[in-house]
């Protein structure tokens, strides 16, 4: 019975001191101290800390990056004499295209609508009266999977039959905006995800370049084991990647560069003119900062 009174004793005494420590600490020092609780690094871990603290890393790196959506550009039109009319015809092309080109596994992404008023000539000779119609236009792009079996030459010839006509992408051909018109250019899903991936990539070979050269060939393993919980504490400072020339809208080669931290609007702009793989070479640069 003394027992439990004993126990009972230091559990009160115990809940005291957590309560009273939280009255006194901040929502931000409770937040820090509970993330300090959280980064609890065995003996191996803390051991290549305090050996790594404060070190920098270096690793030069290299990847292939290829897109993974093809990307066609056009516009639908119809007119007629009433704006509603002409509304109802343009989606029934809409629902054509759309028809045929989720059958081919693709998908639309339906951009601006507009509406004008065309003038026709006159209705008879010797008459001043020229009727108005009314003239409505849909852009859209068409998305394919680079990895689908699509032919996209026999989709283009067949979106030509459906009545799209084409929008071109900006491109500078010899020097001036003329023919030819790319009509077809390739992106990427997700750009900065896929760069990411390769940031971490880096960063462990930049880590493992530190276990090889900066320890004992006996205790590589364990130092390569104590990155997961401390690559966190890695961080880059530099870190750069450059692709070999590619065909950009200026009409010349030129290889892309990308530089940490990525910039995720640059990144979703990024057009190529042909289904290349980009070859990507570069170096990082880390630090390992003491846990906060």
């Amino acid at each position: 019975m003394e027992k439990r009174h004993v126990r009972l004793k230091i559990m009160l005494l115990i809940f005291g001191v957590f309560y009273t420590l939280a009255l006194l600490l901040t929502p931000a020092q409770l937040l820090q101290a509970e993330q300090t609780a959280k980064f609890m690094p065995d003996a191996n871990e803390l051991s290549y800390m305090v050996k790594a603290v404060n070190r920098g890393f270096y690793a030069q790196c290299s990847a292939e990056l290829k897109p993974d959506r093809s990307v066609i550009r056009g516009q639908l039109y119809a007119e007629d004499a009433k704006p509603s009319e002409a509304a109802r015809l343009l989606d029934l092309k809409i629902a054509k295209i759309k028809e045929y080109v989720e059958s081919k596994g693709g998908t639309i992404v339906m951009n601006e609508r507009t509406r004008a008023i065309v003038g026709k000539t006159p209705v008879a000779p010797n008459t001043d009266k020229i009727p108005n119609v009314f003239f409505t236009a849909q852009k859209l792009e068409i998305y394919f999977q680079t990895t689908s079996s699509t032919n996209i030459d026999e989709v283009l010839e067949t979106l030509g039959s459906l009545e799209l006509r084409y929008t071109n992408f900006p491109y500078n051909y010899g020097g001036s905006y003329t023919q030819p018109k790319m009509v077809v250019a390739f992106r990427f899903s997700d750009l900065p995800k896929a760069l990411e991936q390769i940031h971490n990539d880096c960063k462990l070979q930049a880590w493992k370049n530190w276990c090889t050269t900066g320890t004992e060939s006996l205790e590589e393993d364990k130092c390569m084991a104590a990155f997961n919980n401390l690559s966190p504490h890695l961080i880059t400072s530099s870190m750069n990647l450059t692709s070999q020339p590619v065909v950009n809208e200026s009409g010349y080669e030129a290889p892309l560069q990308f530089y940490y931290p990525w910039q995720a609007t640059n990144l979703n702009n990024i057009t190529l003119f042909g289904d290349i793989t980009l070859h990507l070479s570069g170096n990082i640069n880390t630090q390992l900062l003491p846990p906060k």
